[in-house]
């Protein structure tokens, strides 16, 4: 369990960080990457929840 919660938060970790890659070079589509990511960092959060 300790490594899945380690996996899980790298995981968000690497999306925060390409979530402010998206927002600096694409300042134009940064609303439409940003709501992708944030949907798919609510389902982790859920799964995360839900498992633990």
């Amino acid at each position: 369990m300790k490594r899945f919660t380690l996996i899980l938060l790298a995981t968000l970790a690497g999306m925060i960080q390409v979530k402010l890659i998206h927002y600096d070079v694409f300042r134009e589509k940064a609303s439409a990457t940003m709501l992708l990511e944030e949907s798919s960092y609510l389902i982790s959060y859920y799964i995360f929840r839900f498992l633990s």
